[in-house]
């Protein structure tokens, strides 16, 4: 078996550490990485750490002559399972070298690898034991080695992004390695979350590298660590950057990576539950789990995540039928949701809910290809199909009239990450085998990206209209002459405990959230009649609605609410703290 694993063209190996796991997200999201090989602990320490490490070292001079090549100048960096760890980085514990031939490889491979036996590791392990950081404290060599050709360039930059506060570039000639040394920075410039200028530069600021590095660091937050403060290095050639390293150094809410590979068993296991077989429905391809399944990207589990569409099939629907499955149709589109009459159903989708996991059920598109794919673990297969969303009208003006600036903002944010994650796929899959599951998707892509854009367009020219000045008003779906009274609960905060009765205030009703039902005294939504589930919820449970609610946004779990519902008027009568 090799020593050398080459990352950028085979899956990374367990326990390659943290730097060589970020380098493969990197390249499969699309960025521009150095050529990388790793050698894996269990190596390392064979070949390194011995007394006689230069003779032991032999076998892997021969076979990096042979790999490696005319790759030299390379530099020989750490990749530990405990380096880069977020909230807990710690730059120079590790050795990083240079070596411009095989002769200075060998020596720096050993100082590389003497230096996770190092006084200042063991430091860093025991101090990341003490947090409960890291897992189980390992042994003191549990480091990989990754090796990389020395790029030559005009700038290094690293670039600090602090989550949608500021973004920090840092710029040096020649390279990053004098910035991330401590030497310093030639120049220096913080720019806006929307990627303007703070303050004046120096007249011989190069103006052109720090925008492109700015803009490549952006895109990788966006991308890959949006709920994270992250730090990148790169070499900029030409103005092109090339990612040397992303490192998390803090996350707004926790620090592990979703499994999906959990989820979908769940989502198996839910349409078991639910009665419906193999073949009777398929999990929507959305943004999230085409990175998942095409390039193996995960999402950190701080992050709130869409909602999983499952279509159901033509014999999934005739069993919905059989099971009185409540069905809404706009615009062509089927959306069903379980009746009142099953409790357990509900109770589920209730469960799964409280696990960040929303589901809606839709009318599979005739003609829509399906394909299967293999979990890890040994967990079986899930069916996945992918389905084209679309803009309508009544969509746009919703987006115009109801979403707030910040709504808007973070509608442009989801949108660009949406768009940079599907242009990933679509290179992943053009230099793939064309399956006709492959071919529809590839085709399918390019239609997405366009309404993606006109989405995004529609959201950036937002003017939000304040006819009616800060009243929260909506109009009720059914007018009575009475006023109902209760404490507020505003989006998913229903998923925590909540009093007997509540007023309901949020831009929909989720079909997940149908076992709080019984406890929900009226629902106002931002959204309008037409489109909404909340219309077709209330109907069937008998739940005084009001829709096209203006303001909706200053309601707060928590607040003492007077809805009425001969005028749609909701007025805020207190507001104590929050419901524990």
């Amino acid at each position: 078996m090799p020593y050398l694993c080459d990352i950028l063209k085979n899956p990374v190996p367990t326990g390659s550490g943290a730097k060589a796991e970020g380098i493969r997200a990197l390249h499969a999201a699309g960025f521009a990485v150095p050529s990388s090989w790793v050698v894996l602990p269990s190596d390392v320490e064979m070949l390194f750490s011995g007394r006689d490490a230069l003779k032991t070292a032999g076998i892997f001079l021969t076979e990096a002559d042979r790999t490696l090549g005319s790759s030299f100048p390379v530099i020989v960096r750490s990749s530990a399972t405990r380096e880069d760890l977020p909230g807990a980085a710690a730059p120079g514990i590790y050795l990083s070298k240079t070596a411009r031939n095989l002769r200075e490889l060998a020596t720096a491979t050993i100082q590389c690898a003497a230096s996770a036996r190092g006084a200042a590791a063991k430091a860093y392990g025991n101090a990341l034991a003490r947090k409960g950081l890291g897992g189980p404290r390992p042994a003191c060599g549990d480091m990989a080695l990754l090796i990389q050709p020395l790029i030559k360039a005009e700038f290094g930059a690293v670039c600090t992004l602090y989550h949608k506060q500021e973004l920090v570039v840092e710029l040096a000639r020649g390279g990053a390695a004098s910035i991330t040394s401590g030497a310093g920075a030639r120049w220096r410039a913080v720019f806006s979350p929307e990627g303007r200028p703070q303050g004046r530069l120096v007249p011989d600021f190069p103006w052109k590298d720090a925008l492109a590095a700015a803009a490549s660091a952006a895109k990788i937050q966006r991308t890959l660590y949006p709920s994270s403060n992250i730090s990148v290095e790169m070499a900029l050639c030409g103005g092109h950057p090339v990612i040397l390293q992303a490192r998390v150094f803090g996350t707004v809410s926790g620090a592990g990576m979703i499994d999906f590979d959990m989820i979908f068993a769940s989502i198996r296991d839910l349409m078991r539950g639910l009665g419906f077989s193999n073949g009777e429905w398929a999990l929507s391809e959305i943004p999230a789990l085409l990175a998942y399944n095409y390039l193996r990207l995960s999402r950190p589990e701080s992050e709130t995540l869409e909602h999983f569409v499952i279509n159901l099939r033509p014999a999934g629907l005739r069993r919905a039928q059989r099971l009185k499955w409540i069905t809404v149709r706009h615009l062509g589109d089927q959306t069903l949701f379980p009746p009142k009459s099953n409790a357990k159903a509900q109770k589920t989708l209730f469960a799964l809910a409280r696990q960040g996991l929303l589901f809606i059920f839709r009318a599979a598109l005739p003609g829509n290809r399906v394909k299967r794919v293999t979990l890890g673990g040994g967990r079986g297969t899930v069916p996945f199909s992918f389905v084209l969303s679309s803009m309508t009208g009544c969509e746009a003006a919703y987006i115009r009239r109801r979403l707030t600036p910040e709504g808007a903002a973070a509608m442009c944010e989801r949108l660009d990450r949406e768009k940079d994650l599907l242009r990933a796929v679509f290179k992943k899959l053009r230099a793939g085998k064309k399956t006709a599951y492959a071919r529809a998707l590839e085709k399918g892509l390019l239609t997405q990206l366009a309404q993606l854009g006109k989405q995004r367009s529609v959201a950036a020219s937002l003017r939000p209209a304040h006819g009616g000045g800060y009243a929260i008003k909506g109009i009720p779906t059914r007018r009575e002459n009475r006023t109902i009274d209760g404490l507020a609960v505003t989006d998913r905060d229903i998923l925590r405990q909540c009093p007997r009765k509540f007023i309901y205030a949020a831009a929909d009703f989720e079909p997940s959230f149908l076992s709080r039902i019984g406890r929900v005294a009226a629902v106002a939504i931002s959204r309008g009649t037409i489109g909404s589930h909340a219309a077709a919820i209330c109907a069937e449970f008998g739940v005084p609605l009001l829709v096209e609610t203006n303001n909706i946004s200053r309601i707060r779990t928590g607040d003492r609410l007077r809805l009425s519902l001969l005028t749609g008027k909701i007025i805020l009568l207190s507001r104590p703290h929050l419901i524990k």
